[in-house]
């Protein structure tokens, strides 16, 4: 086969004189022959491929989702013989009768996932697994593909002053699925509505971003915020900065209520605040404060003294990563880190006789009591209660852990569990996902050295472990964080009358595996790893 004939340009000598040589002629020409062509002016970038997930902490929604997650429809107009338009739900209002159905209200609400992408907040359909809508840019269908992608906002942070002063560094979803906390790199907190309704989003069909529902202001912070979570009643949030320092806000004012500062020096000082978790329970208000150097303060904001801790744990050698409330009455707290162990905890409470109020010392002046006639110290309280920590188990898992999350109902998927079984489950470093179970015993029969009124468990096994073949693996960096589902979120319909579980494991290629809890509990069903049940 002959080959293509080749163009060559011929140049006259006064042509090669003008252009200033015969080198720079040909050079021009080689440039004319190996230059890339152009398109088109007529052509466009119908399509892309954007990101959904940057890398971050990533929340799902509790309940059944949001409505409008992807706009909302446009209403058909009725038109009369007449030609005049007819209010098609007012007609039928009149008449009794309401054209909403249940099957319309549950495919309005889709469960989503909140997730950070390139400074913006990306809502992804949960059923679908497909990014929906973004905070600051709206549906995907509302905008060209290429505006959804800025390249300039996924480059590198090395320039301060080319950084996004709105881009976000924290989040967080309150109970109700609806109020979202978010702050930007500027330290300024804003409130936004997901509930779906017409002054959630802009747009003539709610298809624009959302709108800002309302503007909190700075957050005092000194140092961007890296951490934001609510507490279960859905009223208070506390936020945690890179410079250590924790602020909890009343969603209701809008206002700081506390603010806790971490001495300087020393094991719980000034160390970056690496993991926030409130206990989930209405009637208190205790909020633990996970540090890079691996301390936990608690605080109990109920007390006179919240600005004080309850118990400094100085038990984890490295950044703490995920802090839980467990068993009956959250009388367990299970702590894991990048020190590859996780503890456990007893919480018990303890009555305290605080007899002196002022430098340990009782004031001699005494008087008399108006009500029992009992003469009592001056300056004496009564008799209060305070929670007391006792570390009762260690686990060594061998990886840093990035995510742990709490199974109160895997006894239903297991035939060896019970309900009153300390079930977690756990992912980091190696890539796969494992779910320990520890038994809980009496003190008495356990720990002749313990308080008899305390409670503990046994030694944690593992008794679930990921398939080989759907783990993510070590080599690939591992898991980065891990969400647990429920039946009220509805992402799976079970032939089985238990709840519907499934885990949410996020690799380190920003991937999300969704994990079957029910299925693979029998030895019959060639899915065991190792004499334990397969997910």
């Amino acid at each position: 086969m002959s080959a293509a004939p080749r163009i060559v340009y011929e140049a006259s000598p006064e042509d090669i004189q003008a252009a200033g040589g015969e080198d720079k002629v040909q050079a021009d020409e080689a440039a004319k022959l190996n230059a890339a062509p152009k398109l088109s002016r007529s052509w466009a970038v119908s399509s892309a491929h954007v990101p959904s997930y940057t890398g971050g902490k990533v929340v799902l929604c509790r309940g059944r989702g949001a409505k409008n997650l992807y706009s909302r429809r446009p209403e058909p107009a009725k038109k009369s013989e007449d030609g005049i338009e007819i209010d098609v739900d007012a007609e039928e209002k009149e008449d009794g009768n309401d054209i909403t159905t249940n099957d319309e209200e549950e495919d309005a609400q889709k469960p989503f996932l909140l997730a950070p992408c390139g400074g913006d907040l990306s809502l992804i359909d949960a059923t679908r697994g497909v990014r929906a809508r973004t905070l600051r840019t709206g549906c995907a269908t509302s905008h060209p593909s290429s505006s959804l992608y800025d390249e300039s906002a996924m480059a590198d942070d090395d320039d301060d002053g080319a950084l996004d002063r709105d881009a976000l560094t924290a989040y967080a979803l309150a109970p109700n699925d609806t109020d979202l906390i978010v702050c930007s790199r500027d330290t300024i907190l804003r409130q936004y509505d997901l509930s779906g309704s017409s002054s959630s989003y802009g747009g003539e069909l709610g298809e624009g971003p959302a709108k800002v529902r309302r503007t909190i202001g700075r957050s005092g912070h000194d140092l961007p915020v890296t951490n934001i979570e609510f507490h279960c009643s859905g009223i208070f949030f506390a936020t945690g900065s890179v410079d250590g320092s924790v602020k909890v806000w009343d969603l209701r004012g809008g206002y700081a209520t506390h603010s806790f500062r971490p001495r300087a020096g020393g094991r719980g000082g000034a160390s970056a605040v690496s993991r926030l978790a409130w206990q989930p329970d209405a009637t208190h208000l205790m909020l633990a404060i996970g540090r890079e150097d691996g301390s936990i303060c608690l605080h109990d904001l109920r007390s006179e003294m919240a600005d004080v801790p309850v118990v400094t744990l100085t038990d984890h050698v490295s950044a703490v990563t995920c802090m839980v409330w467990a068993g009956k009455d959250r009388g367990l707290f299970i702590t894991s880190g990048r020190d590859a162990i996780v503890n456990t905890w007893s919480v018990e409470e303890e009555i305290v006789d605080r007899g002196t109020v002022i430098g340990g010392r009782k004031k001699k002046k005494r008087r008399k009591d108006e009500e029992g006639g009992r003469r009592s110290v001056q300056g004496e309280v009564a008799p209060t209660t305070k929670a007391v920590y006792r570390r009762i188990c260690t686990l060594p898992v061998y990886e840093q852990i990035e995510g742990m999350v709490v199974l109160p109902h895997y006894y239903h998927y297991h035939p060896n569990l019970t309900g009153t079984d300390i079930v977690i489950a756990t992912a980091g470093s190696k890539g796969v996902v494992r779910v320990w179970r520890a038994s809980q015993i009496d003190a008495k029969q356990g720990y002749d050295d313990s308080p008899s009124s305390s409670a503990s468990v046994a030694d944690f096994e593992c008794v679930a472990e990921q398939d080989a073949h759907s783990a993510f693996g070590e080599k690939r960096g591992g898991y980065m964080g891990l969400l647990r589902t429920s039946h009220r979120n509805r992402l799976r319909v079970s032939a089985s009358s238990h709840c519907p579980e499934e885990l949410i494991a996020i690799d380190a290629e920003h991937n999300m595996t969704f994990l079957n809890l029910e299925g693979g509990m029998s030895k019959g069903d060639d899915v065991m790893v190792d004499g334990m049940a397969a997910l």
